[in-house]
């Protein structure tokens, strides 16, 4: 993590994880009349997560036998704070509940940005995988696919009716600005008239 983000980013994750806190245990202590430090234990959990978010695939060896990913720790590491969280909320323990809570809040600040970047990535994704482009393309494509295993080639010229089965050499391309999938050879490839819909 220093060598990605260098010492003084890594320092700052790490004291910034402290002093929140110490900050809950003094506000714990002025509020409730109890005061609440249980060491860094959340803040070493969160600086898994946090090297588990710059490299999810590295390998980590699990009682030195067993390769892991790191991204499967982290799940765990999740699951962890989870229990933790629902623990302490089960005793009726508010304060013990938070500190988690505080640590996983550390983690949201350094890592908010990349976090809403993988948000809007996958949303970008999902949209081109289901847009109507994409569906059509894909229907395109087994029709093709199908029309080839009937007619026995996979290019012919939408002009002079050669294809790439009589013609072996001979290279074909898709004109884009023609309406439908239509081929072309690269004789006539830029001069043949653009088919209308």
């Amino acid at each position: 993590m220093e060598r990605e983000w260098g010492v003084p980013k890594f320092n700052l994750y790490y004291f910034s994880g402290v002093l929140l806190t110490i900050l809950t245990g003094v506000i714990s202590y002025y509020a409730f009349g109890y005061g609440l430090l249980t060491g860094t234990y959340y803040v070493g959990m969160s600086m898994f997560l946090a090297f588990a978010a710059l490299y999810p695939d590295a390998r980590l060896m699990l009682l030195y036998i067993i390769p892991v990913k790191a991204k499967w720790l982290a799940a765990v590491d999740l699951a962890l704070f989870a229990v933790d969280i629902i623990a302490a909320l089960f005793r009726g323990d508010w304060l013990s509940a938070l500190l988690p809570v505080i640590a996983l809040l550390n983690f949201l600040i350094f890592f908010w940005c990349e976090i809403v970047d993988q948000i809007d990535r996958q949303r970008a994704y999902t949209r081109h995988r289901n847009s109507h482009q994409t569906i059509q393309f894909k229907s395109a494509v087994r029709q093709q696919r199908k029309k080839e295993a009937q007619q026995g080639y996979r290019h012919k010229c939408s002009v002079c009716g050669r294809t790439d089965t009589d013609f072996p050499d001979l290279e074909f391309r898709y004109c884009s600005r023609c309406a439908g999938y239509h081929c072309f050879c690269v004789d006539h490839i830029f001069n043949h008239e653009h088919f209308k819909e």
